[in-house]
């Protein structure tokens, strides 16, 4: 006690301990940035406190946001992938609180300055994400007005609500909007609202109750809306448990740093044995639920991502606790990354629907996009977010940030949208009954016919099945100009696929559903039959549903398409169920029309194999089912580009709209040949058994 040297040796030795257990209390300190994909660390200036670098964080980041990339470009391999924004979540509101708490516990807690650190680490990628694809989509001409609502609601980072206003899941759909991915973004600023004000009003005392009644809340909302998808993937009330869940956590840590308890790389090798286990643990646990469940799995709309959650809370907390998990996962590449986390997640979506929408090669796309990623975050990070959070940019920013928001609202709110296609299946299925009144059979009389009338040749009758593409050419034609051919039975409904039944889902991971009882051809057919009479030629105009992914009870419990023997074999006897009913009684012929490929929805190669399918129904033994090739029509001489705005439909206006101009450029003439080629077979005299002859067998 009486030797200075000691005692300053012994000072020296606690100080060194105490910036062990907690680096919070060095001078110097490191802050975290962390946004809803991405962290740096980055000096600030202004700060008292912080809470220093965590090693292995940045590891974790990296390993999250590969799992949404990996779910977003290659879905089958990764189905749980979407998991990887909810340990997002939780690491945010673990780094977000320990921060506050810090700040907070040395009487250095700003609101202004905290926000503003959030405004110049989101802002600047974010805005030029929208900013660029306002420009993009608007060159492109795919500028429409869910692009538009996009860019303003993630300018008011409402994109979250926005999603659940209009009802769309969210899901692998290669037609979504440019930005649906903002939606986590902004549940993450608006929660960053809730948590400071929290911490400022709990203090650090009582900011464990606090954060626990927010889990609880949140809780209480996954209860509420148990069952309801889009609310509770959407959902601010509901999300914000999982960055509780991460806050909560924070604040016990520092509570148990304040009382002295380490836990921190310096714990007892037994407890950090215990803990890394944990770790390994819930790591593996995480990668198992990510490679075995999807959207679809019904436990996420009960309370399951508030479950993940908690496993997310172990990894982040037992990563930072145990010195070498840290460093096993602060390995460069996963650091690399995770450095370019929030920029890796603001491109590669609007990248991958931009280079769909393109028409790009499929199995091109994933790989370009995974490219271009890469070199974009890398730019964006080096040259612009930076030099702005680090105020390197601080004098023009200022002026320039209002203007540049302006500039991106006044553009979205100016700029003229496309008017997409839009049926409206109701009003359309009245529009047919007005404008085809049910024809009327002539009463037989007894009087007799004293001299034979010579009527003039009646036109070609023709009918057609299918979906909203089918209704859209039915109602563009009707009435036609062109007196030979007159339309007659129409068996049409938006969403409906030739094979009928099972469930469908657009592909890996997005949410199934059932088609509307509506979708059932068959049912509906005698009906249509009996209204307007038989017809000479029945066009058959599918396949937009028939290449998504179908499950089908008599398939087992596998969703299948196109490439697979036992889906198409079942197509194939829809098909040959198809034939039988409307030979029999409906029409003397059976035209199959090709379809040509949504260019949103992409997999051109499953258009080209229904597309070959519809063409092998023309050797039905009956020798009255025929091909019109219309998507080879479609893409000659850019007919596509004017006749089908969307990509798939033609348009039905009060003059016909793109539906009338292409009968009378071609599907006109080829109905006309297809009447006079069933004829010529003999189709039209034919009794039903040669029209309509038995199934083979090994066609189902």
């Amino acid at each position: 006690a009486n030797d200075p040297s000691s005692c300053a040796a012994t000072a020296s030795r606690w100080r060194a301990r105490v910036r062990q257990v907690w680096p919070g209390s060095a001078k110097a300190s490191m802050l975290t940035h962390v946004g809803a994909t991405g962290s740096v660390p980055a000096t600030s200036p202004t700060a008292t406190a912080g809470i220093g670098h965590l090693v292995g964080l940045d590891g974790v980041r990296g390993l999250s946001v590969m799992a949404v990339v990996v779910f977003h470009l290659w879905p089958e391999r990764l189905p749980g992938g979407f998991l990887g924004v909810s340990v997002f979540f939780t690491l945010s509101g673990y780094l977000i609180t320990r921060l506050l708490l810090v700040d907070h516990q040395a009487g250095t807690l700003s609101l202004r300055r905290f926000w503003g650190r959030r405004v110049r680490r989101l802002a600047p990628a974010s805005l030029a994400t929208l900013g660029v694809v306002t420009v993009v989509w608007w060159a492109a001409d795919w500028w429409d007005d869910t692009v538009r609502g996009d860019v303003l609601a993630g300018v008011a980072q409402v994109a979250n609500w926005r999603q659940i206003a209009t009802g769309d899941r969210y899901g692998v759909d290669p037609t979504a909007s440019p930005l649906l991915h903002l939606w986590s973004l902004s549940i993450e600023e608006q929660v960053y609202v809730v948590i400071p004000l929290l911490v400022l009003w709990a203090g650090v005392r009582r900011s464990v109750p606090a954060f626990a009644a927010l889990v609880v809340v949140a809780l209480a909302a996954s209860i509420v809306h148990a069952g309801d998808p889009t609310t509770t993937y959407y959902g601010t009330h509901v999300r914000m448990g999982e960055v509780a869940m991460g806050a909560l956590a924070a604040a016990i840590v520092h509570g148990m740093g304040r009382r002295g308890v380490a836990m921190r790389p310096g714990m007892r090798p037994g407890t950090q044995f215990i803990v890394g286990g944990a770790v390994v643990a819930g790591v593996v646990a995480l990668a198992v639920v990510m490679a075995t469940t999807s959207l679809a799995t019904e436990a996420y709309s009960r309370g399951g991502l508030l479950a993940v959650s908690v496993l997310s809370t172990v990894v982040v907390d037992g990563v930072v606790a145990v010195a070498p998990l840290g460093r096993l996962l602060d390995v460069r590449p996963l650091r690399y990354l995770g450095h370019r986390s929030y920029g890796i997640y603001l491109f590669h979506w609007p990248l991958l629907i931009g280079l769909n929408r393109a028409g790009m090669t499929s199995w091109l796309v994933p790989w370009v996009t995974v490219a271009a990623t890469l070199v974009l975050a890398s730019v964006s990070l080096r040259w612009w977010e930076t030099p702005i959070r680090e105020r390197r940019w601080q004098w023009p920013v200022r002026r320039l940030a209002i203007p540049a928001v302006a500039a991106i609202v006044i553009t979205a709110l100016v700029v003229p949208t496309a008017s997409p296609v839009v049926i409206d299946v109701e009003a359309a299925q009245r529009e047919v009954e007005r404008l085809l009144p049910a024809t009327t059979v002539p009463v037989a009389t007894s009087v007799p016919v004293v001299e034979p009338v010579i009527e003039p040749p009646r036109p070609g009758r023709w009918g057609i099945i299918g979906d909203s593409k089918a209704l859209s050419l039915a109602l563009g034609l009707t009435p036609a100009d062109d007196p030979r051919v007159d339309l007659g039975a129409v068996v049409t409904a938006l969403g409906c696929p030739l094979g009928r039944g099972g469930r469908v889902r657009d592909g890996v991971g997005s949410a199934p559903f059932e088609p509307v009882q509506d979708c059932d051809w068959s049912a509906r057919l005698d009906e249509a039959v009996a209204q307007r009479g038989p017809v000479d030629a029945m066009l058959v105009y599918f396949g937009s549903w028939d290449v998504r992914e179908r499950r089908v009870g008599d398939l087992g419990d596998r969703w299948l398409t196109f490439g697979d023997a036992d889906y198409e074999a079942w197509l194939a006897a829809e098909a040959d169920r198809l034939h039988e009913l409307v030979l029999d009684a409906a029409a003397d012929s059976i035209w199959w029309l090709t379809v040509p490929t949504d260019p949103a929805f992409g997999h051109p190669e499953r258009f080209d194999a229904y597309n070959e399918f519809a063409r092998r129904q023309a050797q039905h033994p009956s020798g009255c089912v025929g091909v019109i090739d219309l998507a080879a029509w479609f893409a000659t001489d850019d007919h596509a580009a004017w006749a089908l705005p969307d990509g798939i439909h033609t348009t039905w206006e009060p003059d016909g709209g793109t539906s009338r101009l292409v009968g009378d450029a071609y599907l006109v003439d080829a109905i006309t040949e297809a009447i006079v080629a069933g004829q010529a077979a003999g189709c039209r005299d034919a009794p039903p058994d040669r029209r309509s002859s038995p199934l083979p067998p090994d066609r189902g």
